[in-house]
């Protein structure tokens, strides 16, 4: 069906966007729980979410990208926020600022002292 908002062609049974002339999945699509756009793609066959060159999928309990053996990668979704982190920082970009911050502290990375002195 056609998708209300944006006009593009949906997948009937997920509500997946399609590509308007196969009918496959699009390099680019909603994610099934965060709504944000992840520029993966959903695998015609099994429906899991693959990457376009790493075949990671999205493990369909915890949200979390696995490789094809189902092992935890370095990068994956965080459940609460639904931005990716990184695999060896595991920053994570801050929901109302949008600035990358500590995934302990919640200071924002970069000049740390530079940034506590705004509040102090």
């Amino acid at each position: 069906m056609i998708d209300d908002v944006t006009g593009h062609m949906t997948d009937d049974v997920t509500g997946h966007m399609t590509d308007d002339v196969t009918g496959h999945m699009t390099d680019h699509m909603i994610g099934d729980v965060t709504g944000h756009m992840t520029g993966h793609m959903i695998d015609d066959v099994m429906g899991h979410m693959t990457g376009d060159v790493t075949s990671h999928m999205i493990d369909d309990v915890t949200g979390h990208m696995t490789d094809v053996l189902g092992h935890m990668t370095g990068h994956m979704i965080d459940d609460v926020t639904g931005h990716m982190t990184g695999d060896v920082t595991s920053h994570m970009i801050d929901d109302v600022t949008g600035h990358m911050t500590d995934d302990v502290t919640g200071h924002m990375i970069g000049d740390v002292l530079s940034y506590r002195s705004l509040f102090t």
